[in-house]
């Protein structure tokens, strides 16, 4: 199949190799994040791991759906997932924080959560392992690198026939392009019913996903998807310190006035997510741009 305005690495390089290139290149950026968490937990270098442990979540989906068989693989993935979610708990009460200060709460809970972000950052360093974490992630970099036969370490290796009626794997577009298919429908559907505070998560947890797999695998980013993640994750935020308030019998210490406020700008951040959710950029594809910065005659504007 022709796909005369997809980029060429994307169409010369069979599946295989490109998902192992992904994952090689990821792997470094997870070297380099684990480093600096050894020397300090700080609220940017947190948050900023955090992301490359949502990027690697990402392409797993993808390697695990078509089979790597790895060892470095599955021993780096069993701790980085560890590793993901203890930060997870600390960023959580960060966010607890953050919004405590932001929307004015009482000084009694600010403490409060103050206290527990303190005891969760120094049980965070206890947990979590950064040299053991760079060691794996050094052999899984080395494994990468040692396959011989990309298409060997994949257990989901299937071929199929070229234009010279032998055997070949598919490109890497061709390979992966069914399942962004895939990803968007999941989108579309899950946007059609989401509503409470529990749809809207779900949401956000697919646009998440299919946000990731474009940029770690397509290299795209769009803003309007970026745009829905945060809308919909600052949602979640706000759902999520309420739920805990009430958990703890302090909703109801709250004045009518900032209930209200809290109230009024999750609504807002609704309303600014209503004015597009139903126009999200499903089709969006790599396109191959002219020199001057513009797509081909004929092409669609999609990045």
């Amino acid at each position: 199949m022709r796909h005369p305005q997809v980029p060429s690495h994307l169409l010369n390089c069979d599946w295989a190799a490109y998902e192992l290139s992904v994952l090689a290149n990821l792997t470094r950026d997870l070297q380099r994040v684990t480093t600096k968490l050894e020397r300090k937990l700080s609220t940017n270098r947190v948050h900023n791991a955090r992301i490359v442990l949502r990027r690697f979540q990402s392409i797993c989906r993808v390697l695990d759906r078509d089979g790597l068989n790895l060892e470095e693989y599955e021993q780096a993935k069993k701790e980085l997932n560890r590793f993901r979610k203890n930060l997870g708990k600390l960023r959580d009460i960060e966010v607890l924080v953050e919004m405590a200060r932001d929307f004015d709460l009482d000084p009694a809970i600010q403490s409060d959560w103050q206290s527990k972000c303190k005891a969760r950052n120094r049980k965070t360093m206890k947990q979590i392992d950064p040299p053991k974490l760079r060691k794996l992630l050094k052999s899984l970099g080395r494994g990468v690198r040692h396959v011989k036969r990309p298409y060997a370490a994949f257990t989901n290796n299937g071929h199929h026939s070229g234009n010279n009626g032998k055997s070949s794997l598919e490109c890497a577009y061709e390979h992966l392009e069914p399942y962004l298919v895939h990803l968007e429908g999941l989108t579309r559907e899950t946007e059609m019913k989401a509503f409470t505070p529990e749809q809207l998560h779900e949401l956000r947890i697919e646009i998440k996903s299919w946000r990731y797999f474009l940029t770690e695998f397509f290299g795209l980013t769009n803003l309007q998807i970026v745009k829905a993640q945060q809308l919909l994750g600052k949602v979640h935020d706000i759902d999520r310190m309420l739920e805990i308030l009430a958990d703890s019998k302090k909703l109801p210490t709250l004045s009518s006035d900032k209930k209200a406020r809290i109230n009024a700008f999750r609504e807002k951040l609704l309303a600014e997510f209503g004015k597009f959710r139903k126009h999200l950029p499903y089709g969006l594809r790599p396109s191959v741009m002219s020199r001057a910065g513009v797509p081909e005659p004929g092409e669609p504007n999609l990045v």
